[in-house]
């Protein structure tokens, strides 16, 4: 047998659902948590990564993220957030 890796992507346009915080607050930071559920395979060892990037309007990284690489347990879900 011959595994490869397995990549998804998600793109989520915040600029949709984040709305300008007021001139009154001018230090009020955006907490945005990712998080994904993972199980491993039960025929070969697996493993999971997350990364998280935060791109303006012009596609220019402001924020990145990412977990180490987990271990990927077989038989049940596991959960990873970033925040």
């Amino acid at each position: 047998s011959n595994f490869q890796r397995c990549v998804m992507t998600q793109t989520i346009p915040l600029h949709r659902y984040v709305r300008t915080p007021s001139s009154t607050s001018t230090n009020t930071a955006l907490r945005i948590e990712i998080s994904a559920k993972y199980m491993g395979r039960t025929d070969c060892p697996s493993v999971f990564r997350m990364e998280a990037r935060v791109a303006n309007i012009r596609r220019e990284l402001i924020h990145q993220s990412s977990t180490s690489t987990l271990e990927a347990p077989a038989g049940f879900w596991e959960k990873a957030t970033l925040t």
